[in-house]
């Protein structure tokens, strides 16, 4: 295999056995860079968690086990990678067993717990420097061994406090390349952020953190978030897979068959864009909008389809199922039962939320 690029994070709490922990990387791996990381004290419960992927609150257990203090983050290069099972945090999972092991025995030397982070594999490892040092794993491939001086790294995660702009979010997220914008991109630069309305669909559950977005609702169901650009507070969907928003076979398809838009964010290619729009208008709801069917008219005569701009929805139901059928997709009922959902069957949580609706408007 080819080398690989991973991160150790020895957390505040660990520090006393940094010595001993860097001399027995350097007898394994090749260290090529040492990060001394400060996070400042108001977010670095944001940080952290970002960071894992877990919701922690200020002075969590997890803070309060690693420390809110400096901490170390160790840059090693793997010149003789081995993938093999072992035990973890989400199940059995395929890792670098060399590293996960040292892991494994590096906590043991700090006590126990999870005062020492290393990267499991090279996804988890890209994530890892991007999160910790704004860097990439290219940024090391061929840098040479540690010149032994620690290096100084001020900086909380980039969208700690929200994103300067738009462009500085997109530059962020298009390291993980696993979601699409969906629809109403083209004006997003005079977006409004009273009245925005960004939908990204994702194979990540975690897509939230990479953002740094913020739940509007208590309740799980619910995939309404805000995310700060600007000093603004723009209102996002945040789609998944596995949600119902779109069959997951057509959803996954979806992301693996992105395009990108003017070099600055992906959408899907124009045929998933033009049917997943109709879908949209069909399914999720119950007026059909004439912008949805002015798009997906146009893009039909771009890609060369026969479609005919036209209201009526028997038609547009039959163009939408020769579609569904020959890809093998499914219509599928939200998980989010805030989103219409124009067939028969709507389940309980949809149709209180449309009764709460209809009482509202008339009071």
């Amino acid at each position: 295999m080819n080398p690989e690029i991973h991160i150790v994070v020895v957390w505040e709490k660990g520090l006393n056995m940094l010595g001993p922990i860097l001399y027995d990387l350097e007898n394994t791996f090749e260290i090529v860079d040492v990060s001394r990381v400060v996070w400042h004290k108001d977010f670095f419960s944001n940080n952290l968690s970002r960071f894992y992927g877990q919701n922690l609150k200020n002075k969590s257990f997890k803070e309060r086990h690693c420390g809110t203090g400096p901490f170390m983050a160790i840059v090693l290069r793997d010149k003789n990678v081995i993938y093999e099972l072992r035990k973890t945090s989400k199940g059995i999972s395929r890792v670098n067993s060399r590293l996960f092991d040292k892991k494994q025995k590096y906590r043991y030397w700090t006590g126990g717990g999870h005062r020492v982070h290393c990267s499991n594999n090279l996804d988890e490892s890209k994530r890892d420097l991007l999160f910790m040092l704004n860097k990439s794993d290219a940024d090391y491939l061929n840098q040479g061994s540690w010149d032994g001086v620690i290096r100084n790294h001020d900086n909380n995660i980039l969208g700690f406090n929200g994103w300067n702009d738009f462009g500085e979010l997109f530059k962020f997220i298009n390291n993980f390349d696993n979601y699409v914008f969906l629809r109403n991109y083209n004006n997003l630069k005079s977006y409004d952020n009273h009245d925005s309305d960004i939908d990204f669909l994702t194979n990540d559950l975690n897509f939230y953190y990479n953002i740094n977005a913020f739940k509007k609702h208590k309740s799980k169901y619910r995939a309404s978030y805000f995310v700060k650009v600007d000093n603004k507070e723009y209102s996002v969907d945040l789609r998944n897979v596995e949600d119902g928003y779109y069959d997951y076979k057509w959803s996954s398809y979806m992301i693996s068959s992105k395009v990108k838009y003017n070099n600055e964010f992906f959408i899907p290619d124009l045929e998933n864009e033009l049917y997943s729009l109709l879908y949209h208008a069909l399914i999720h709801k119950y007026n059909i909008n004439s912008q949805y069917i002015n798009k997906i008219k146009n893009i039909s005569d771009e890609i060369g389809l026969s479609f005919k701009y036209s209201h009526d929805r028997r038609y547009l139901l039959d163009f939408l199922n020769k579609f569904l059928n020959k890809n093998g997709y499914s219509i599928t009922n939200p998980a989010d039962y805030s989103v219409g959902y124009n067939m028969k069957y709507k389940g309980f949580r949809r149709l209180l939320w449309e009764f709460i609706g209809k009482v509202k408007s008339v009071i």
